[in-house]
């Protein structure tokens, strides 16, 4: 079985790796923690230009070395929980929902496990719900372990 174990730097994705050491595995079990890393220009297409500065490159360029730090960590925790399956680590650049599911894909995983905020209401409308966008787009089964529920701020 290969498990696919989509994470950033949120409280939910260490829920995730939480749940996946609180488990027994079969010794064949492979797993991949991934983190997907969505570059500036992207976040700006659509916008009149997709140039990016070079301080703002060398910005993500740090930011992926922290990510790829994170994955190393949590690879490290499974590799000494599972010593005898195969853990890997990789950091990846695209749309968070779509890489996933791209090296979901690629990777032939069995079941993806992702974290979720929890969020509803405005927060969901305007930041978006990678999990949401995994489950409905995964060819594999899907595992959301939620986090707690933001507060929705009130409206008087």
């Amino acid at each position: 079985m290969k498990v696919l174990i989509a994470i950033d730097d949120s409280e939910c994705s260490q829920m995730a790796i939480k749940s996946v050491m609180n488990r027994s595995w079969s010794s064949n079990t492979e797993f991949e923690v991934l983190s997907v890393f969505e570059p500036f220009a992207l976040q700006y297409v659509g916008w009149h230009t997709t140039y990016v500065p070079i301080s703002m490159i060398e910005m993500e360029h740090d930011l992926i070395r922290i990510r790829r730090t994170t994955v190393d960590k949590r690879a490290d925790a499974l590799k000494k929980k599972f010593g005898e399956n195969r853990v890997r680590g990789k950091v990846i650049e695209d749309l968070p929902w779509q890489g996933i599911v791209k090296e979901a894909d690629a990777w032939g995983a069995d079941l993806i496990i992702v974290g979720s905020h929890g969020r509803s209401g405005f927060s969901k409308l305007f930041l978006g719900s990678v999990a949401e966008a995994v489950v409905s787009h995964a060819n594999c089964s899907v595992e959301v372990i939620k986090g707690h529920a933001l507060e929705e701020p009130s409206i008087a």
